[in-house]
């Protein structure tokens, strides 16, 4: 009896490692929304900006207290659950003994706030608030151990936007099966807004969400956390429109990680998914989701291992691995999120050149790094048009407590001993007032530490307009060497700007 009592605990250990939300399998229906009626009624039709826990009169939230009775046990994200609270701005959280209710008025599932959001369902978060005839009611229907806790928004609005508005709409628990649905009913309005619609686990990082901007019958999965699903005056769903989410059988693995990275190569590893899985399939990407064809493919396949040898790489260049784990005959779990890597870069012949239009700002350039040492700020990218630039540029902005020590590096460069280099790039500030300075050195690794030998020194960059700087040095023995761009400003200045980096 022990030796069983161990087994099942193993596998709810197992279970509860695996089943995040963003397991869960999503699928859609239409049918016929069937109102509930009685019930126990939540607050009244003033309600805004009230959560409900272990109360029937709101509280403008965060409320911590034992919630409502779900009925039955409720498994969700590999948790056992028997109670949940409300929040007026459409979903419910889910708890056990004492837990938070927080309020959010558009980012439930995406608030990097953790306490009052953990395991909530979102039917249609969005600001709304009470009018005539409206109220949010549950109840718990049927018989074990086919029960349904049913949580409903009946005859909602948008806060201040215009009239009329109608949302109507369910949350609906299902006993044995723990699957969750979603279901809509009359959903009118004139303006246009966006609400976050899906699952949401312990954090903002387990997710399982839908998007649309134009049509409610056609959702896709959400990129990220704080994808949207658009209501408009013809963008809704027809009534009894169903959402269902329902929890996985095939588990994805897990700290899924990456070493022993080259110019060319990697290794992927990951820890095997509950389970007996038969394996596992993966793709490397440049671009694109996983299982979206083609486009930013680099390579795929199956592997029964858990460990993979990438080779034949691009050097200098930043991947993307999914992984999914193939339970037989046609289970799949669902893709991982992204698990990003960059190949490491081999070292330039000059003449080398940068300016910074191969980015979307912020972003760095490949191959090239940043260090911040101390509390002021670091380097950026930043498209800028006025000062003497005209497009991206390198940025150093001011920090008002804290004087500047950030370093941009160079990739390495291939230099001689004897050889006299030049370096010329563009810099300047966007004030007569304010004083920026940078000092420019180089050194054989990436590191301030190793900048020990001065190219050029500028410590009074003011006036507002760019200008070139050129200075003509020499290594001491033949290697590889990186240039380091050192911000070293006073504290509360303003910007500092670098471009169209030369050697040659």
């Amino acid at each position: 009896m022990r030796k069983l009592y161990v087994l099942l605990m193993a596998l709810c250990v197992s279970y509860a490692l695996h089943a995040q939300v963003n397991s869960y399998i999503f699928s859609q229906s239409s049918g016929t929304y069937t109102e509930i009626t009685g019930g126990t009624v939540l607050g009244t039709t003033s309600n805004d900006e009230q959560v409900f826990n272990n109360s029937t009169t709101g509280a403008s939230g965060p409320v911590t207290s034992t919630g409502f009775p779900i009925g039955f046990n409720f498994m969700y994200g590999g948790t056992s659950f028997d109670k949940f609270a409300v929040a007026s701005n459409g979903y419910i959280v889910l708890g056990t003994g004492s837990f938070a209710i927080a309020n959010s008025t558009t980012a439930a599932i995406s608030t990097t706030t953790t306490a009052g959001f953990a395991n909530l369902i979102s039917a249609f978060n969005q600001d709304l608030q009470g009018q005539a005839g409206s109220e949010i009611s549950y109840a718990t229907i049927g018989t074990a151990p086919n029960r349904t806790l049913v949580v409903q928004w009946k005859n909602y609005r948008r806060w201040n936007g215009t009239t009329p508005m109608n949302y109507n709409f369910q949350i609906r628990l299902n006993e044995t099966t723990n699957t969750i649905d979603i279901v809509y009913g009359t959903m009118t309005t004139v303006s246009s807004y966006t609400s976050q619609i899906g699952l949401r686990g312990t954090s903002n990082a387990d997710y399982s969400n839908r998007t649309t901007t134009t049509n409610w019958a056609a959702t896709t999965a959400g990129a990220t956390n704080s994808a949207t699903v658009t209501l408009s005056s013809t963008v809704f769903p027809a009534s009894g429109l169903k959402f269902t989410w329902t929890p996985a059988t095939c588990f994805l693995p897990n700290n899924i990680a990456s070493s022993n990275i080259t110019t060319s190569a990697a290794t992927i590893t990951w820890n095997a998914a509950s389970g007996s899985p038969a394996g596992y399939a993966y793709e490397v990407r440049t671009s694109g989701a996983p299982g979206s064809g083609a486009t930013g493919l680099v390579t795929s396949g199956n592997t029964t291992s858990t460990s993979l040898n990438l080779s034949s790489l691009s050097s200098g260049t930043t991947y993307s691995f999914y992984i999914r784990t193939d339970c037989g005959a046609g289970n799949f779990s669902g893709w991982s999120t992204a698990l990003s890597f960059a190949t490491l870069c081999n070292p330039y012949n000059l003449p080398y050149t940068l300016n910074f239009e191969s980015v979307t700002p912020p972003a760095i350039p490949n191959c090239t790094s940043i260090q911040k040492i101390g509390n002021g700020n670091n380097w950026v990218t930043a498209n800028v048009t006025t000062n003497g630039f005209s497009s991206n540029v390198l940025q150093y902005g001011y920090n008002t407590s804290n004087a500047a020590n950030a370093w941009f590096y160079t990739g390495g460069l291939n230099l001689t001993a004897g050889v006299s280099y030049r370096l010329v790039f563009k810099y300047g500030n966007n004030s007569t007032t304010y004083t920026e300075k940078l000092v420019v050195k180089f050194g054989t690794s990436a590191v301030n530490t190793s900048m020990n030998d001065l190219i050029v020194d500028l410590p009074s960059v003011t006036g507002g307009t760019a200008a070139f700087s050129t200075t003509d040095f020499t290594v001491p023995a033949t290697g590889v060497y990186y240039i380091g761009f050192n911000a070293y400003s006073a504290a509360n200045q303003f910007n500092l700007y670098v471009d169209d980096i030369n050697v040659a």
